[in-house]
């Protein structure tokens, strides 16, 4: 199952504004595929998205180098892309996989390994003109009921790291419970930040 919607961005700074908003809606354990031509504002949006979590470290695309670590008080943030890996082999050999639980991973060119994933963020750009782009969010879960998208840890359980004071680090939910949110809910609350007053 796939909720999606769209927002504009018309310049390179508005991509950043954009998710520089959304980064704190994201925790570690969640994957997000940036799907897009070469130009269309992927690494833009990197750059946004570590500021939101306020890393100081240097943001560059990883076509030479397949991944980049940024840290951040939270939590680590990689960055991978994939544009020079042809085979799902190929990927799983990098040994990236060791360190989704505990980081926030954002995958340029990942959308033909898509399957892999049991669930993940897709965050598309559609090049309009020079300057303008459609990004459009959606989840994909595979799951008809709308349950938690958020998959398994290693030891079968489904509880995320804790956060260095030791709560969780999700938030809790409006009836004061801490279980993970379905996804029509979790693309609403996204939507809902998006579609806020003034970007970030």
């Amino acid at each position: 199952m796939a909720i999606e919607f769209s927002i504009e961005s018309n310049s390179e700074e508005e991509t950043c504004a954009i998710a520089r908003k959304i980064a704190r809606f994201f925790h570690p354990g969640d994957a997000i595929i940036l799907d897009g031509d070469l130009g269309a504002g992927k690494t833009y949006f990197v750059k946004g998205f570590t500021a939101g979590l306020q890393s100081k470290d240097l943001v560059s695309s990883p076509t030479f180098s397949i991944a980049n670590f940024y840290r951040t008080d939270t939590a680590d943030i990689l960055h991978i892309d994939l544009y020079r890996i042809s085979f799902v082999e190929e990927f799983k050999d990098l040994g990236l996989l060791d360190y989704f639980e505990q980081s926030v991973v954002l995958i340029e060119w990942g959308k033909k390994f898509a399957e892999y994933f049991d669930a993940y963020f897709l965050i598309s750009f559609e090049i309009n003109d020079d300057t303008s782009r459609t990004i459009t969010f959606s989840h994909q879960d595979g799951r008809a009921d709308g349950t938690s998208a958020y998959p398994e840890m290693s030891d079968g359980t489904s509880s995320y790291p804790e956060m260095s004071d030791g709560t969780s680090s999700y938030p809790e939910m409006s009836d004061g419970t801490s279980e993970y949110p379905k996804t029509s809910r979790t693309m609403a609350e996204l939507k809902k930040i998006l579609k806020g007053d003034a970007l970030c």
